[in-house]
């Protein structure tokens, strides 16, 4: 760990260099990155670099894409490393706005700008809560399992919670039917039965 441009220490984690290199690549420069509150300082991120040869190499990488961003005109923030970091982190069960919040990271309404306007980015993000959906629905075991006669009540707020959040996330495999489907696919079954009927009597 080191300490940041306001004395706080920063440690290294693989996404906050991603978040680094992301930021590098759309044209910002390192020292107005550095001197943000809670980022590491600039010497810190030079110290980074020879130690870990991948960042280094991602750096610089990350340098001749962002001179080429400012000279066509074409700064932007978005950074397929960041999007992808973001989405691994959702399949993982996290909050958008937890990730959010984290060093390095994008704001919230930077990643809904990202999802209005990046296609790929906006595919893999549902990808990534469908997954989560998942995630959600096999953790219902886990409560199932952990379950007391002492904690029974809360496991059940748990599940339900759990249950509602799977279903939103993943409605083709754990979505509720409403209603209104179920009458539809009743008619439907109903009429086909008598289709089939008047076939046989014909």
């Amino acid at each position: 760990a080191a300490r940041g441009p306001r004395g706080t220490y920063v440690r290294w984690s693989p996404a906050l260099g991603e978040a680094i290199v992301g930021r590098i690549a759309s044209g910002e420069r390192l020292t107005e990155i550095c001197r943000e509150e809670d980022m590491p300082g600039r010497a810190t991120v030079k110290g980074w670099m020879r130690q870990r040869e991948a960042f280094a190499r991602e750096m610089r990488w990350a340098v001749l894409c962002g001179r080429n961003a400012v000279k066509n005109g074409a700064r932007s923030t978005y950074h397929r490393a960041v999007a992808a970091a973001i989405c691994g982190r959702i399949v993982e069960g996290q909050s958008l706005t937890r990730i959010c919040r984290d060093r390095g990271m994008p704001c919230l309404v930077t990643v809904y700008n990202w999802l209005k306007r990046h296609p790929d980015f906006a595919e893999a993000y549902g990808q990534a809560r469908e997954l989560q959906g998942h995630l959600k629905f096999d953790q219902i075991a886990d409560e199932i399992e952990l379950a007391t006669p002492r904690t029974a009540h809360l496991a059940q707020v748990r599940i339900t919670a759990l249950r509602w959040q799977a279903a939103r996330l993943a409605p083709t495999a754990y979505g509720v039917k409403s209603e209104t489907q179920v009458i539809a696919e009743a008619r439907a079954a109903a009429r086909e039965e008598t289709r089939r009927a008047l076939r046989r009597g014909g």
